[in-house]
């Protein structure tokens, strides 16, 4: 897990942002970085996609109610006569 944590002149600010990879955690460091260094900019938007975290729980989810369902079936066909 990678975190991104912004400071100011006045201390750190009180939200981490965390990434799975760290070539999204780069990407925002990178567009922070972009905006600091144009002044002509009046507004950065950071935002963290949870997306890829909850896809990653949802296929642990459904594999293993494939495996689990794997089973109540060889159980029930293990049983017939």
């Amino acid at each position: 897990m990678y975190s991104v944590i912004l400071l100011t002149n006045s201390g750190e600010l009180p939200y981490t942002f965390y990434y799975p990879f760290q070539s999204e955690a780069q990407k925002i460091v990178d567009k922070i970085n972009t905006f600091i260094s144009n002044s002509q900019e009046e507004l950065v938007t950071v935002t963290q996609d949870r997306s890829i975290s909850l896809n990653l729980a949802a296929a642990i989810c459904f594999i293993f109610g494939i495996f689990g369902l794997g089973l109540t079936l060889y159980s029930y066909i293990s049983t017939l006569p």
